[in-house]
């Protein structure tokens, strides 16, 4: 009962309203996976290059690039040029042009570390919670919306 007036309302409101009241919603569902993510992903003790944690620090909420008719976001990784380094080699000897993305090698891990996939986890335990975020804003805007009209 409470979907089908809720997508009546939804319907009724002019495009315009309809993608501002969805762009909320979808933010608000990717906000509860963003603090998720950066529960699961581990503090590293940081070194002279980089502090402790950075990889934490730099998920953010992002806007997808628009296409027609689409709404997104995603939980990304601002500032990349900051995570990603030069690996070290044996007895700290740096290895020239060899360069280490380490969010991809926590995420899927690599030939020496298992994936801890700190996005996958995240996902999977709260996209009950980012659901109902999304949903709870959606109602929110929908309502107050057409109550205007």
């Amino acid at each position: 009962t409470g979907d089908k007036q809720l997508e009546q309302a939804y319907e009724s409101l002019e495009k315009k309203v309809q993608n501002k009241a969805t762009r909320k919603a979808v933010r608000a569902g990717a906000k509860v996976l963003l603090e998720a993510t950066k529960a699961n992903v581990p503090i590293g003790p940081g070194n002279k290059h980089h502090e402790g944690g950075l990889f934490r620090k730099s998920l953010v909420v992002r806007a997808m690039k628009g296409r027609r008719g689409r709404i997104g976001v995603s939980v990304r990784i601002k500032n990349v040029e900051k995570i990603i380094t030069i690996t070290q080699g044996l007895r700290g000897k740096k290895v020239k042009g060899v360069r280490h993305f380490y969010p991809a090698v926590i995420e899927y891990g690599d030939e020496h570390r298992q994936p801890l996939a700190p996005m996958r986890r995240a996902f999977d335990s709260k996209k009950g919670a980012a659901l109902s975020a999304m949903r709870q804003i959606m109602e929110t805007e929908v309502y107050a919306a057409a109550k205007q009209r």
